[in-house]
């Protein structure tokens, strides 16, 4: 049975009006309020200005620049946790070597640094000169030329590119007077360098053993020679242990692409002619590119077949001292990225005294257990 509603007094339904009539005015003000205030604020801009979308479009675009500003102090600081957490646990970072810098002491003294990216984060390391190498390779009184800073500078921008790795052994965060806040962060390839052997060489069985092939990393390029790591250890290869191949200096460029043989981040095949332990507990490697490409003919086999005429460059070249008409002579296919030792030759190719960097357009004929091919010259070009 429906139950009749009971009648509202007249005192109480002019009061629910009143009130439904009042937040109906209360909400058009609070509209009208917002839309003056904003139009005011327009207006306001518009007087600089010159025009409403002038005025809209310049809101945007702070709004924007507020926005682009939040996201950066945002990333910084992740990153910046990120180095830190890296810091506390002592673990390695690798980056690439961008700039050199020097820095000023009060005592009036100077420190170089290398300047690297930190992986992953805006920040970039810096490495002092005597935490770059696991020994210093510039004495203050080893005759150089130039002053140490000078030397130290030079040497260490030969690394530019150069992947690498450290440890972060400082974090450091100043404030200036405008509430600026500046990151340091300073790092040790030299530990980085040690822990890395210490995972290489102390592990069963260890990572790199003698008689093997494996890639060295690039990390700088000098006249004479390269300067490799592998497995935490620098190495200094000398230009005939680099390759089979004729390079008047390790600048030379590839006939065929035009781009240098070696470049500071490129891989090198290598063999590990020997590996030793020392006192200290670290190792020192001896690494020859030469011998590795002819490892890889005897593993993977011969990159041509017997008959194939190519064009090869002279590199040495041994006369007989008995018979003026006989010379062991050595020379080496870019094409092919093949040794020869030329066992067949016209007598009048020696009168003609070639020298190393000739070009000689040479037959294969066959091929040695020790990987390097045998060939006929055909003749100089």
């Amino acid at each position: 049975m429906a139950t009749k509603k009971k009648p509202e007094d007249a005192a109480a339904v002019n009061e629910k009006v009143e009130n439904t009539e009042s937040k109906a005015i209360y909400s058009a003000n609070r509209k009208s309020h917002r839309r003056t205030s904003s139009d005011a604020k327009i207006d306001e801009v518009i007087t600089g200005t010159g025009s409403r979308a002038a005025a809209l479009r310049d809101a945007r675009q702070r709004s924007a620049e507020r926005e682009r500003e939040q996201e950066i102090r945002a990333k910084k600081m992740t990153d910046w946790m990120s180095v830190n957490a890296a810091y506390k646990l002592g673990r390695a970072l690798n980056g690439v070597v961008i700039a050199t810098q020097s820095r000023a002491l009060r005592n009036g003294d100077s420190i170089v640094f290398a300047v690297a990216s930190c992986e992953n984060t805006d920040f970039q390391a810096l490495i002092p000169f005597n935490e770059f190498y696991r020994e210093d390779p510039i004495k203050p009184d080893d005759g150089g030329k130039g002053t140490l800073e000078r030397r130290q500078e030079q040497m260490l921008a030969k690394h530019m590119g150069a992947p690498i790795s450290f440890v972060i052994t400082d974090l450091d965060t100043r404030k200036d007077d405008n509430g600026n806040v500046t990151y340091s962060v300073i790092a040790s390839r030299r530990q980085a360098l040690a822990k890395q052997d210490h995972r290489t060489f102390d592990s069963e069985p260890p990572y790199i053993v003698e008689n093997m092939v494996t890639s060295a990393t690039i990390l700088s390029v000098s006249q004479q020679g390269v300067l490799v790591n592998l497995g935490g250890v620098d190495v200094r290869m000398n230009k005939r242990d680099v390759s089979n191949r004729y390079m008047r200096t390790m600048d030379d460029t590839d006939r065929l692409t035009g781009r240098p043989y070696y470049s500071v981040g490129d891989k090198l095949d290598v063999k590990v002619m020997k590996v030793i332990k020392r006192e200290d507990g670290l190792h020192d490697l001896h690494l020859s590119g030469a011998y590795a490409e002819l490892q890889n003919i005897i593993d993977f086999g011969p990159p041509t077949e017997p008959g194939t005429t190519t064009i090869a460059t002279l590199t040495r070249i041994f006369p007989n001292k008995t018979d003026k008409s006989k010379a062991t002579i050595y020379a080496y296919s870019d094409s092919f990225n093949l040794p020869i030792v030329i066992t067949r030759f016209s007598p009048t190719l020696i009168r003609k005294r070639m020298v190393p960097g000739d070009t000689l357009l040479v037959q294969i004929i066959g091929y040695h257990e020790n990987g390097f091919a045998f060939a006929l010259c055909k003749g100089l070009m």
